[in-house]
């Protein structure tokens, strides 16, 4: 049999991502729409990230505060 392709061993996730964002863009149809949908999608896992370090962030001040 032949080797497997090393690329494909280093990130699965991210060959996952791209076949998934191709279809999505490819199952709206136009390319604008897709990207649209995509951009939004990209910016609330954005915003998300950084709600969920905020929280962590205030959390440990809050201890330190406390234990002072």
């Amino acid at each position: 049999p032949p080797p497997p392709n090393p690329r494909q061993k280093i990130r699965p996730m991210s060959n996952l991502w791209q076949s998934l964002l191709t279809a999505s863009l490819f199952s709206v149809g136009s390319v604008d729409h897709g990207a649209m949908i995509l951009l939004t999608f990209i910016i609330f896992l954005f915003i998300l990230t950084i709600m969920r370090t905020g929280v962590d962030l205030v959390s440990v001040q809050r201890k330190k505060v406390t234990r002072e």
